[in-house]
C-alpha cells in the first residue's frame, strides 16, 4: 500500500520520507498519507489503541494487514482539511 512518491511537500498520495539510517522506532523513514491511503492502511489492520483527545490529531497504533507481516504501526490522523497524515512503521517501505 505504500510507495515511494516523488514530489514535493503538497504531495496528496503515499510519500515516503528518508531519514537516512536505521532508527530503531521509525526504521529510515516515515510516510505521509493522504486520506485514501490512510483508510487503506486501516483497513485490513488490528487496531490496538485508538486516542482522539488531542485536539489536533488522533493517535492510531496497531498491526498492519497480514499482507504486510502485521508489521506495528504507529499514525497520526491529522484533522486538519486536506492535510497529510503521519505513518510510521519501521519495515514499511523496506
Amino acid at each position: 500500500m505504500l510507495d515511494d512518491v516523488d514530489g514535493d511537500e503538497s504531495e496528496t498520495a503515499a510519500s515516503a520520507r528518508d531519514v537516512g539510517e536505521d532508527h530503531p522506532i521509525i526504521g529510515t523513514g516515515y510516510h505521509r498519507l493522504d486520506d485514501q491511503a490512510l483508510q487503506l492502511e486501516l483497513e485490513g489492520a488490528t487496531i490496538t489503541a485508538r486516542d482522539g483527545s488531542f485536539v489536533g490529531f488522533e493517535l492510531i497504533v496497531g498491526y498492519r494487514d497480514k499482507s504486510f507481516g502485521q508489521e506495528p504501526f504507529i499514525a497520526i490522523k491529522n484533522r486538519l482539511h486536506d492535510a497529510p497524515h503521519l505513518f510510521i512503521s519501521p519495515e514499511a517501505g523496506k
